[in-house]
């Protein structure tokens, strides 16, 4: 009778934890397809946009993959705002499956049909995912394939440790890898910590050495073809601006300790403090008997190679903290045997969903630094821009222009997707863009146009040397309640 009490008792208990693993995760993709429908649209997201509207063999920010993909959705008929955001929606579709498949085969959960559900819990909480598997960024894409690679790599170490050695696992690892790499250049992350793992395991090198590794390169390079034929035919653009445009060769200790904890507090929190430290407090100690332990071992040595070159490049440049998320992709699976207790997947899920709707309520409904001072400006672009289109609209029809021009970039994006105009331009002060590239090849001479100005991106000496005459037509705020968050100036300029 107690046993049978006792069996009751922890049926009971399984249907319980379902139901509230259940209910965080309905939480959680309840809150993501709302920002995924609903979220107002970046400014970047808009540029991408218009490389899938402008077909190349690569351009001038980021490798062509992301595009193409968007590009060839695009030729079902489908309203434009969906357009943007099914590629991430069927990224991370792929993922949330593949990730209960690959959990599933872990030795120690096999029976335990509770694992998967957790695992997708944790998936779906973490922001990074939360974030990029839900704008329209190269880095969805990316995590899509460097997710792949991780899994088939995963399983060539399985069968490694099974004295099998299948290289079919290998080279489908690579291919996935070489997809990513031209999804997003900072995928080489992934190659290089694998590769310093490889080469730290003498057993490892011993199989793969010299033959398998020189032909994953090969196979790498030919995936970069396209990049490498556009930088020869576009006098290497793309190479001057990573290798030369966006670094600072001037080193300030002050700026790199800045950036260097800028960068640090970023990573954190857009993974979560709770897994950050989980991760770095178990290294790979949690994994010691388990058929995983290879694989986490692998993981550790990316990360590493990943948070190391990022705080390195901080003396050159100010690394954005997503560029991290390659380090933390290949622990996903993985973190389930780190974050056990119901408690701390609890919590992980509550801080990954207000995580996200704060970024939904300050992005689409309302800027939250209105509750303390004046919104950044990277927030007011988001909004306004019903306002701004219908008055552009009004000065091109009154003065007979048809040219629309911008000194930013990200406005000149999102006024093409929300006017639909994909002629608008963008000529900035301090830097090239894909715009410049489209302008040459065009062999665009502008003669007159409306310019629109921002207090951030005003009329510069560019601009000057385009037009002989410019003429302010009209000065309008954009309004928040009560707010004034954004001032445009329109003008009109003739050559």
């Amino acid at each position: 009778m107690k046993k049978k009490n006792i069996s009751n008792y922890l049926l009971v208990k399984k249907i319980s934890d379902v139901q509230f693993y259940y209910s965080l995760l309905f939480l959680l993709i309840s809150t993501k397809i709302i920002f995924l429908w609903n979220g107002s649209l970046l400014p970047d997201e808009a540029y991408y946009w218009l490389w899938s509207k402008n077909p190349d063999i690569s351009f001038y920010d980021h490798p062509p993959l992301s595009s193409w993909v968007q590009g060839i959705l695009s030729l079902i008929y489908i309203d434009k705002y969906f357009e943007i955001r099914i590629v991430p929606t069927i990224c991370f579709i792929i993922v949330f499956f593949f990730n209960i498949h690959w959990v599933k085969q872990f030795s120690n959960y096999s029976t335990d049909f509770l694992q998967p559900l957790k695992s997708s819990v944790i998936f779906c909480s973490v922001p990074l995912y939360g974030i990029f598997l839900t704008v329209s960024f190269p880095d969805a894409v990316m995590i899509l394939c460097l997710y792949l690679s991780s899994y088939y790599f995963f399983r060539f170490l399985h069968s490694y440790t099974q004295n099998q050695n299948r290289f079919i696992f290998w080279y489908t690892s690579i291919f996935f890898f070489s997809l990513s790499c031209l999804g997003k250049y900072n995928a080489i992350l992934y190659g290089l910590g694998v590769l310093l793992f490889v080469l730290s395991n003498n057993s490892l090198r011993s199989i793969l050495l010299p033959f398998h590794l020189c032909v994953a390169f090969v196979i790498v390079l030919f995936f970069q073809l396209p990049v490498i034929i556009w930088n020869i035919n576009h006098n290497f653009a793309s190479v001057n601006f990573h290798f030369n445009t966006r670094l600072d060769f001037g080193f300030s200790l002050q700026s790199f300790i800045t950036d260097t904890f800028v960068f640090a507090s970023g990573v954190v929190l857009s993974v979560s403090p709770l897994i950050f430290f989980k991760v770095i407090q178990h290294r790979s100690k949690k994994f010691e008997k388990t058929n995983e332990f290879l694989y986490s071992i692998s993981c550790y040595w990316v990360l590493s190679t990943t948070l190391a070159i990022c705080i390195f490049l901080n003396v050159f440049t100010n690394v954005l903290y997503y560029w991290a998320i390659i380090g933390f992709v290949v622990f996903m699976p993985l973190l389930t045997i780190l974050i056990e207790k119901k408690s701390h997947i609890f919590y992980q899920a509550i801080y990954g969903f207000c995580f996200l709707s704060l970024l939904y309520v300050n992005s689409t409904i309302y800027p939250l630094a209105l509750l303390f001072g004046p919104v950044d400006r990277e927030t007011a672009i988001l909004y306004g821009w019903d306002e701004v289109t219908k008055k552009v609209e009004e000065n091109k029809r009154k003065y007979g222009v048809n040219k629309v021009i911008f000194m930013d970039y990200r406005l000149a994006s999102l006024y093409s997707f929300h006017a639909n105009d994909l002629e608008a331009d963008a000529i900035m002060a301090d830097r090239e863009t894909q715009f410049d590239i489209w302008r040459f090849e065009k062999s665009t001479k502008l003669k007159q146009g409306l310019i629109i100005e921002d207090e951030e991106f005003p009329i510069h000496k560019k601009i000057r040397k385009v037009f002989n005459k410019i003429i302010l037509l009209e000065e309008f705020p954009i309004v928040k309640g009560e707010h004034i968050i954004k001032v445009y100036k329109i003008y009109l300029a003739k050559v």
